[in-house]
Order: C-alpha cells, then structure tokens, then sequence
C-alpha cells in the first residue's frame, strides 16, 4: 500500500506540474520579447512560409482588449469583414503594429503586448488615448492574418469586389422602384430619384440657401438612420457648399424645385461607403432620402 500511495503521490504531483506549466503559459508570462521591444505570442501556426513586405496588402481580423481585458475594438463587430492594412515600416521602437503585421505569415494567429501611448499616439498619430485606456498601460492584441497581397492583385480584388457589389445594389434598387410602381431618373454616377410630387417653383441653384425636411434610411434594412421632422427642425445650408456630407446632397437638392417632393436612392460608395457611420449606416449601405424642399432662397 505504501508503494501505491507513493505512486498516486507522485503521479498527482506531476499532473500538478503539467497544468501549472500550461497555466503559465496561457498568461501574459508566455509571451517572447524580440530585440526590438516587439511582446508576442503564436496561437496557431498556418501553412504560409511568405512575410509580407512593405507596401503590400495584409487582409487581417483583429481584436485589440484594453488593461481590463475590455474588447475596444473588433473587425467582427465594428468592421464586419477583415481589415485591409498597407504594411508601412516600423514608427518606433518599443513594439509596433507594423512590426507584428511583418512578422506573420498566411494564416498565422498571434497575440501581441503593445504599449497604448504608443499604439494610439506613436502609430495612429492621435492626439490623446481613448476613453478606458490607462495611460502606459499594455492593448493586448489578437491578430489572425487571413491573406497577403501585392499593389497589383489587391487593385483587381477592390475592383472585382466594386463590381459584386454594383451588380447587387443595382438589383436592390430596381426592385425598390418596381415594388413602389415608379419609373426613375437614372445619373451617370448611380444617383437614382423621382419626384412624388411636381412644383413650379424656384429651382435650386449654386449659392441658393435651401430649407427642406427630410428622412434617411438605409435600403437594405429599411431603418431610418436621421429624421428632420422628428427632430422639428428642418435643415439649411447653401447648396453648392463643400463641407455638406455625404457631399452628394448637393447634387441631390440642385435636381429639385422649391415645393417639390422626391425620392432618392445614393449609391454606398457616394454616401458613407465601405466604413458607414458608427451604428446608424452600416458598410456598404444602399441609403434612401426622401426630400421635401420647403423654400429656395
């Protein structure tokens, strides 16, 4: 008996010390530090034997987590796809984002310790940390590296990407006027509209101050992302004005008449484009304005 517990003893002793090991390993403890400052850690290894080089495509998803292990940024939630990112030569010394995105093949998953001053102010040339980040406290990022492509295959990646999109919102739009029974008004550069309701009035000018209501939505989903009569207030600028965004509601208000009502559809990348805005449009978004313009003066 004395044998067999001695035995149990020892064997329980070393399942002890694989799982301590393994423990430690899972910590901040398991990440290597390279000569240049740079803190990482492989998660898995992928099949790619190719570093990217600068001025190539690095199609990543990455997930960056505040001192609190607090998620305050995601490409699955805040992107919905994987980031894009041109590899650029190290900023600084003491770990940078180019310098991880340099060391990481196709398919490599890794988790990196960058300092925050120097992620955010170093790297992204900020002006200040954002809200729930310490000051010289560690972002711990999570990287996996899906594909590394050269100026020429990304431009045709972009460009046959443009053309899926196009054909889909195109379909998308058709479908908008035919289910409403209205013909549209077709520009060269997507812009889409008809007008519900005719006027005789003044037609919107260069320099002219407009005052209309409107109502945005977003195509796909139908929710309205900004409302005017709901705020009670209708809005005014000076058509022709360069600081208008999304810029194309200067085209859209200088295809109308005082008194006029219309419906518009924008095209993603002549409204908020690939980034959308915040929570409200997201990327890719078809949007919809439907105009009532007040006054021309």
């Amino acid at each position: 008996m004395k044998m067999n517990y001695n035995k149990m003893k020892w064997n329980t002793l070393l399942v002890f010390f694989v799982l301590s090991t393994l423990l430690v390993a899972c910590t901040d403890k398991g990440f290597q530090t390279r000569d240049d400052g740079l803190r990482f850690k492989y998660l898995k290894r992928g099949q790619g034997l190719v570093l990217p080089q600068i001025g190539e495509y690095v199609f990543c998803h990455y997930i960056i987590k505040n001192q609190n292990d607090s998620i305050i940024f995601s490409t699955y939630h805040d992107l919905k796809r994987e980031d894009r990112i041109p590899l650029q030569a190290p900023r600084h010394m003491g770990g940078d984002i180019f310098s991880a995105l340099a060391m990481m093949s196709e398919g490599d998953s890794m988790a990196f310790l960058i300092v925050a001053d120097s992620f955010f102010l170093k790297t992204r040339l900020e002006t200040s940390l954002p809200p729930g980040v310490e000051k010289g406290s560690d972002l711990k990022v999570t990287i996996k590296l899906e594909a590394i492509l050269n100026e020429t295959d990304y431009q045709a990646y972009v460009n046959q990407e443009k053309y899926r999109r196009w054909v889909d919102e195109v379909a998308l739009v058709d479908s908008f006027y035919s289910k409403n029974g209205w013909e549209s008004i077709v520009l060269e550069n997507g812009l889409r509209y008809v007008i519900t309701q005719e006027s005789n009035g003044v037609k919107v000018q260069n320099g002219k101050e407009v005052n209309f209501h409107f109502i945005g939505k977003v195509l796909q989903t139908g929710a309205e992302f900004t409302n005017s009569y709901l705020a009670g207030k209708p809005a005014q600028f000076i058509a022709g004005d360069p600081a208008i965004r999304p810029e194309i509601m200067n085209q859209i208000v200088m295809l109308m008449k005082e008194g006029e009502k219309a419906v518009f559809t924008v095209p993603f990348d002549h409204a908020y484009g690939e980034e959308g805005l915040g929570n409200l449009v997201p990327p890719f978004a078809t949007i919809i304005y439907e105009i009532n313009l007040l006054s021309v003066k």
